[in-house]
């Protein structure tokens, strides 16, 4: 394998992994802004008489959105020369590995220099993990989410001011209670 190929798939399994860490940010972003939303119309939905169908259009928008973000998010190339930018500020290799991807790109200068810039890059290139790199973690927009998606579901346990249907069971209870009070009559 040259040094340019080297160089090159070393860069490829960079920028699979920033597009991987990007998907990773962008779910959590979006956890967090399709929970706002929904935990907004929830508790809207506890303090108004607002329609039922409103609550499944925003569940339905807020399971949407991060599956959107984190495919936008995925699907967004990135070049190989910035890769091999973000590379080198990481690593802080002195644009060694973005100086030789433009060199190798290009036909015209001196062949010497050009061979000795590109097996630099490569020789630091083979020491380069993308794993190592760019660990993948819980963003601190993680705990936001988290948040917001505890409180919903703390609002859950309150009771709704406006006018809701009667379910079966306290229904039933009514009935069972008038006729009760009939009987005793």
């Amino acid at each position: 394998m040259s040094s340019v190929q080297l160089i090159e798939n070393t860069l490829k399994r960079t920028a699979r992994r920033i597009r991987l860490a990007r998907t990773w940010q962008a779910l959590w972003r979006g956890l967090l802004i399709g929970g706002t939303l929904w935990l907004v119309v929830f508790a809207a939905y506890k303090l108004a008489p607002i329609p039922v169908w409103a609550l499944y259009a925003v569940g339905t928008l807020a399971l949407l959105t991060p599956i959107t973000l984190s495919i936008v998010a995925g699907f967004r190339k990135i070049s190989a020369l910035e890769t091999a930018r973000f590379v080198d500020a990481r690593k802080q290799l002195k644009e060694r590995l973005s100086t030789a991807l433009e060199l190798s790109g290009s036909s015209s200068g001196d062949g010497a220099r050009k061979e000795l810039v590109i097996a630099d890059a490569a020789r630091h290139a083979t020491g380069i993990d993308a794993r190592q790199l760019l660990p993948l973690h819980l963003p601190a927009v993680a705990r936001w989410a988290l948040l917001v998606l505890a409180v919903g579901a703390g609002l859950d346990l309150f009771r709704s001011t406006g006018p809701r249907p009667t379910s079966k069971k306290s229904s039933s209870k009514q009935t069972f209670a008038k006729l009760e009070n009939n009987w005793r009559s």
